[in-house]
């Protein structure tokens, strides 16, 4: 018997089964959908960039797919984001304005506000996705309560971290080191759920600048003394 007959036999489990079929969000960067498992960011998951500095094309990287759930009439989210967002910016890369969130969180304890902010976003069931930015690594408890999370809301979770987390288990389902070359955002794929681990580099795009926030953009402050669940 041929190794294909073996294959096409019902009773024969293949490890990809489980992921075949999953739901994803184009990136809309033709050589990252053909590295992986859904052809896109996947949904009801978390993903991790990790950056050694900021700046190096790491949110250009996500716009097209943003830029497309807006136009769709659906709802994101940025949490903390290092800088406020120039909206001319978003809005020329496709972006409506009217229909995104930005979640600003007071300095004091900052990174516990932040993951509260970002998991009740992901939960909500509103939010298509919700990008998440940390000055700290986090650790493996609360990234999996955003794992969670995206899960039960069915979301697109994105969370930026240090490039030494990569070094720290995570439950994300994809995560990915970024890193600036000469010919565009280097990626190298270190966890990927259903799919292999592959290094590619995507062209150069125009970065978002950052500039005093548009009116239309809405703020939501996630203030230390609102309710959190316990253990967060």
């Amino acid at each position: 018997m041929t190794l294909e007959a073996i294959l096409k036999n019902p009773a024969i489990w293949k490890g990809r089964q489980q992921h075949e079929g999953r739901e994803a969000f184009p990136t809309r960067h033709a050589a990252l959908d053909a590295a992986l498992p859904g052809r896109g960011w996947p949904i009801g998951a978390l993903t991790e960039l990790m950056v050694a500095n900021e700046g190096v094309g790491e949110f250009t990287l996500l716009l097209p797919a943003l830029a497309a759930l807006t136009r769709q009439q659906q709802w994101i989210a940025l949490v903390a984001p290092p800088r406020i967002p120039y909206a001319p910016a978003l809005s020329n890369a496709g972006i409506a304005l009217e229909h995104v969130l930005v979640v600003e969180t007071d300095s004091d304890k900052r990174r516990k506000n932040s993951f509260w902010a970002a998991e009740q976003l992901l939960r909500s069931g509103i939010f298509s996705a919700v990008v998440l930015w940390l000055d700290a690594g986090g650790d493996e408890r609360q990234q999996r309560r955003l794992q969670l999370a995206a899960e039960h809301g069915k979301a697109w979770g994105t969370c930026y971290r240090p490039q030494s987390a990569a070094q720290n288990a995570s439950p994300a389902g994809l995560r990915m080191i970024l890193q600036h070359h000469s010919s565009g955002l280097h990626i190298d794929i270190i966890k990927n759920r259903g799919g292999r681990l592959r290094e590619l580099t995507l062209p150069h795009h125009p970065a978002v600048t950052t500039e005093p926030l548009d009116s239309a953009i809405t703020y939501l402050h996630a203030h230390r003394t609102a309710e959190r669940p316990a253990g967060l």
